[in-house]
């Protein structure tokens, strides 16, 4: 839909004044922040997950157990966390970027050999997993393993691993259905967000009744429309049906079983917000607007 729409939209709200030739490929999925701060590029879908390494307090979406899944993330945002976690993120790490919507996709899953339905499931398991999801894998009992992503589907069929952390309509896209026969929505990877940005210089040099144009037909047209396809694909019906479809059970988790794994992965979550103040700042803006209290 991004592909296809998003340059027409731009075009028609700007009257004709700004063309997109939108080249998705144009860079690797963790390459394209850094060309579109230098002007190489001046639009582009960006995965925050992907530059967590740099930017750490891009971590957020992926501490385990911190979202309770998309729908808790898109909350925050729209309750104020969008210029704390994106523009205001930009602005501390001197990069020449403006994030002008965000959406997110659901939570990875769980494919499996085996049902896993309660913690002490997770021991002696090997799962793929990475940064602080493969330490909550541990935590939990089990081994993470990192795995090129092309070799995901054999790594399972092999045995190299005995589960995977992957959103069940992306699982079965790839054909997991033949080599994981159970699925489970362990929110260990809670969200998956995608950003739609513009180099900051390029955008501000626009007029201002164009950059007006065109964040209202983002705001009102692009980004509900994408929300909502991304919740349709990942609502719990949707995919509870599709894995039926494709033989595979879908494990529904208890509270009490969920809540064991966020005890005892909590200190992920207090790592996290102390490597740096923004990162601790995000945390106190979500308890606050969620009415949670994450740490004393």
């Amino acid at each position: 839909y991004l592909n296809n729409e998003l340059p027409g939209m731009i075009n028609n709200a700007s009257g004709g004044l700004v063309t997109v030739e939108w080249r998705p490929t144009l860079y690797s999925d963790d390459e394209y922040l850094w060309p579109l701060s230098e002007g190489k590029a001046q639009i582009s879908q960006i995965s925050p997950p992907n530059f967590a390494t740099d930017v750490p307090e891009w971590e957020m979406s992926h501490i385990p157990f911190l979202f309770y899944g998309p729908d808790d993330y898109d909350s925050f945002m729209d309750a104020g966390g969008f210029d704390m976690y994106y523009n205001d993120v930009f602005d501390e790490y001197n990069l020449d970027v403006v994030a002008l919507a965000s959406w997110s996709f659901g939570t990875d899953g769980l494919w499996s050999k085996k049902p896993v339905t309660t913690v002490n499931d997770f021991k002696g398991m090997k799962i793929h997993a990475e940064a602080a999801a493969k330490d909550a894998v541990e935590l939990l009992g089990g081994t993470g393993q990192k795995i090129a992503f092309e070799e995901l589907y054999l790594a399972l069929d092999r045995g190299v691993v005995d589960g995977v952390l992957l959103g069940a309509p992306w699982g079965v896209g790839f054909g997991f259905q033949d080599v994981a026969k159970y699925y489970a929505d362990w929110p260990i990877i809670p969200a998956f967000p995608q950003i739609l940005t513009v180099n900051k210089s390029a955008w501000n040099a626009l007029p201002k009744d164009v950059r007006t144009a065109v964040s209202n037909v983002i705001a009102t047209e692009l980004a509900p429309t994408v929300k909502q396809m991304s919740k349709e694909m990942f609502e719990l019906q949707a995919v509870k049906g599709m894995l039926d479809e494709v033989g595979v059970t879908y494990a529904d988790l208890s509270p009490t079983e969920i809540a064991k794994a966020q005890d005892i992965t909590k200190g992920i979550i207090a790592e996290w917000a102390n490597k740096t103040p923004q990162c601790m700042k995000l945390l106190r803006e979500f308890e606050k607007t969620s009415g949670r209290t994450i740490l004393e």
